[in-house]
């Protein structure tokens, strides 16, 4: 009488087979994109502040010294750049494991 098949029995043929068309293929272009888009972001997202409030926010407006002004605008974008950093950071891996191939 056969024994049927244990766990330990595999078909390799088969699993190969299988497997065929599994794999995965770096993408190191779209890891670029990615890249780029990251160090990018902080940077627009600062500068978009800072065009934002000199048109809506003018030191006129504010009543206010001009000076003053503008040591205001530039630690208010500095700390929007700060938080769109680290919001940035944590998807670095990303752009690794998008230029690995297996």
């Amino acid at each position: 009488m056969p024994r049927p098949g244990g766990p330990t029995q595999m078909d390799y043929k088969k699993a190969a087979k299988d497997a065929e068309g599994q794999s995965w293929n770096g993408r190191p272009g779209l890891a670029r994109l990615i890249r780029f888009i990251l160090w990018i972001l902080p940077l627009a997202g600062s500068l978009t502040f800072g065009f934002w409030a000199s048109q809506e926010l003018p030191p006129e407006k504010l009543g206010i010294n001009r000076w003053l002004w503008w040591l205001g605008l530039a630690a208010v974008a500095t700390i929007i750049m700060r938080i769109l950093e680290h919001g940035t950071k944590r998807l670095t891996p990303l752009t690794m494991l998008l230029r690995l191939s297996l």
